[in-house]
């Protein structure tokens, strides 16, 4: 973890005391999880929300794992179209509309 925050600090031109004062923590403390002489697994979850915060980064990614948060796009009007069509048919007419969609993916031509 202390490589992923080392480059996420020098990502953003970022200093180790600067993050100490945007998270509220001593000093020290960052100084220690930078230097690898606190471990990972006892900083405390309190203290990862925080720096997490501040660099604008899941806790996950800062223990070197895929971030789990996917940024939301909102539908264009044709799905919203689809969405609502979709809606108002009873469960018989939605089971039919899946085959049909299912049927349309299936051929590979669209």
């Amino acid at each position: 973890m202390r490589e992923k925050l080392n480059e996420l600090l020098k990502d953003r031109g970022m200093r180790p005391a600067q993050l100490a004062q945007a998270t509220g923590l001593g000093t020290s403390t960052v100084d220690d999880i930078l230097k690898g002489k606190t471990n990972e697994l006892n900083i405390g979850v309190d203290k990862m929300l925080k720096i997490a915060s501040v660099l604008d980064v899941s806790v996950e990614s800062l223990y070197g794992r895929k971030d789990p948060r996917i940024p939301y796009t909102p539908p264009d009007p044709k799905e919203q179209q689809l969405v609502e069509c979709f809606r108002s048919l009873n469960d018989k007419g939605k089971e039919k509309a899946l085959g049909y969609l299912d049927d349309l993916v299936d051929t590979g031509k669209y």
